[in-house]
Order: C-alpha cells, then structure tokens, then sequence
C-alpha cells in the first residue's frame, strides 16, 4: 500500500519523515489526533512505514488533520473543511443530462483550495482558480 491511499483511510496521521521513508502514526478520527497530541493518549489506529513519495493532499477526508515532520523537526499542517457540498447539472458531449456530486474544500492552516468530485479531485490557490476550472467545465457558478 502507498502513502496517499493509506492517508484517504486515515481521518488523521503524523508523517515522520526519517531517511528516505515517512513513519506514520494514523487515527480513525480526527479528535483522535488532538487526543494524542494534546492529551498524551495512546489512541493511534495504525502505525507503519512507507517510502518516500508526493503527497496528493486531496485524498484526505474531510476535516482529517495529517501533519508531515520533516528532517529538521519542521511541521506541515494541512485541514481540510468543507465550505460546500452540492451537485451540478450538466450536458456529456452526447447530449445526455447529467448530475455530478462536488465538495469545495479549504485548507484551514494554508489556505489552498479543493475541488473534489467522486472520481477526481483539483487543487487551487484561490478560489477564483477553482471558479474558473468549474465555469470551463460546467458552464455554471460553483460557489
């Protein structure tokens, strides 16, 4: 198993990166996290060591907190939020009308932007960007 489909399971984790492999600490839920960290409880779900490799950020669940520790002791906080969940209607290119399920998501330690469909999953620097993505895809307003 590789680390982003490790991380789409997790609702947290703590990535230590140590050598050329991350060693991971994941949680079931994301108050689970806040209770090892700030509480000292031992209620990890998993433990294990994977190599190094790109993170696709957008795989997290909503409101999963997975936090990278690199070499020198530096901490990456990335959170997910959910500021909405909607659908679109919309014409496949054989006329046929169509419905998609979105979420637009915001990192709340970053500030980047994911828009996430059931089968794909973008991220944006603004939410103009994600604006102009679903326009240019869908002819309809996001948010």
């Amino acid at each position: 198993m590789m680390i982003n489909e490790r991380l789409s399971e997790l609702g947290g984790a703590i990535l230590k990166i140590q050598g050329d492999k991350y060693h991971v600490t994941g949680f079931m839920y994301p108050e689970r996290l806040d209770d090892y960290l700030d509480k000292n409880i031992n209620c990890f779900y998993s433990q294990g060591i994977y190599p190094l490799a790109e993170i696709d950020y957008s795989v997290l669940q909503d409101d999963a907190t997975v936090i990278v520790i690199d070499k020198n002791g530096n901490e990456k906080k990335t959170c997910f939020e959910v500021l909405k969940k909607d659908s679109v209607k919309y014409k496949a290119e054989d006329k046929r009308q169509l419905t998609k399920v979105y979420w637009i998501r915001k990192c709340k330690y970053s500030g980047i932007y994911n828009l996430k469909f059931t089968d794909e999953s973008l991220l944006f620097n603004t939410l103009e960007e994600l604006q102009e993505e679903f326009m240019k895809r869908f002819n309809s307003p996001a948010y």
